[in-house]
């Protein structure tokens, strides 16, 4: 019986491990083949479960690309015809509804390629540029990108980066729209008349990028922040604004793909995205030398 409970306990161990037996481990003649018996069931229960998953995952990536392809041409179109009305000579009434009807379809068009590239990068499928660059080089240049926006939002966007530079490998582009939706996440949702805190700090071979505001919404309804970062979701349920709902999990599933984490706190009614990156190996020797 020790002998046999021993193979279970492999088999179990192995299971947990991705390798299900293929056949059962214990004899026929022990009073726990049964038992051997339920476990492999249960392994293979458990290896179509992930079949169909997997499955379940590429004919949704499959389709969410055939229908944003489809969905591309007409939309370009839309766009074309509502600008050539705003160039036409037309009534005040006529006039803003052409400059709405193309503003609409340039939104609509932006969400359709948000959910395209988010759909790619989450099942694997979409390819990643890696290569070395300066974490605090590229949030001053999203900065100095958006600083219209971040002008006229009326907020005050207060930068706090740690002294020394910080050399990370990640994909730039997408590293870029991780730092650009979160600001303009911020930019949306802050209570008027607060300030917006990004900051930058070292924390064991990582470096981690936090940027928190106070939100206009309360935020005791969230009880739980990782429900934010799920497709078309948003803290504010009323959806007054123009928000999509994907900024978050663009932002979640951007960091990840570069090997980090993207996490959320709550306290009150403050609001804080926090992207953690490994930093890159020369990055964390030449730190070490500088302290030696």
């Amino acid at each position: 019986a020790g002998a046999d409970m021993e193979c279970i306990a492999d088999a179990i161990r192995d299971s947990a491990q991705g390798h299900c037996p293929e056949e059962n481990p214990v004899p026929q003649t022990s009073p726990l083949f049964e038992t051997g018996e339920a476990l492999m069931e249960l392994g293979r229960l458990t290896e179509d479960g992930i079949r169909r998953g997997i499955a379940g995952e590429k004919l949704k990536v499959e389709l969410i690309t055939n229908v944003s392809h489809d969905l591309r041409t007409p939309l370009t179109s839309i766009i074309g015809y509502g600008e050539q009305l705003e160039r036409a000579e037309l009534s005040e009434e006529a006039a803003e509804t052409a400059r709405k009807l193309t503003r609409k379809a340039k939104y609509l068009s932006e969400m359709v390629n948000d959910l395209f590239d988010l759909s790619k990068t989450a099942s694997g499928a979409m390819r990643q540029e890696t290569c070395a660059l300066d974490l605090h080089r590229l949030i001053e240049q999203t900065v100095g990108e958006m600083d219209d926006r971040i002008t006229s939002s009326g907020f005050t966007l207060v930068t706090d980066l740690a002294a020394a530079q910080t050399q990370i490998v990640a994909d730039g582009v997408r590293l870029h729209r991780v730092v650009q939706n979160l600001i303009d996440n911020a930019l949306k949702y802050s209570l008027a008349g607060t300030r917006i805190f990004l900051s930058t700090r070292h924390r064991d071979g990582e470096v981690v990028l936090s940027i928190l505001n106070t939100a206009a919404y309360p935020l005791a309804q969230v009880t739980d922040p990782e429900t934010l970062t799920e497709r078309f979701r948003r803290g504010d349920e009323s959806r007054t604004g123009e928000g999509s709902g994907l900024g978050l999990a663009i932002a979640k599933t951007y960091t990840e793909a570069a090997g980090g984490r993207f996490d959320i706190v709550i306290r009150g009614d403050t609001f804080e995205a926090i992207v953690t990156l490994p930093v890159a190996e020369e990055s964390v020797r030449e730190s070490t030398e500088k302290e030696q």
